[in-house]
């Protein structure tokens, strides 16, 4: 078992996340992952985010051809 910290995106700072993940851990509990929620698009995780999804793609031909599936 474990537990899993669900985290909205601009409603705490960082490091409050990360103090709880601690506390968490310290405690003995395990934390699996943390799940973001509310994520802005027009914000520097939603850009970071779309940065990451198209790296998976090596090359133009294949995001595009991805594109036209979705």
């Amino acid at each position: 078992g474990g537990t899993v910290i669900v985290y909205s995106q601009g409603r705490s700072p960082r490091d409050v996340l990360l103090r709880a993940k601690s506390k968490l851990e310290t405690a003995g509990g395990r934390v699996l992952g943390i799940f973001l929620n509310k994520v802005r698009p027009e914000g520097d995780l939603g850009r970071n985010y779309y940065y990451h999804y198209y790296s998976y793609y090596p090359n133009k031909e294949q995001r595009i051809e991805k594109d036209r599936v979705s």
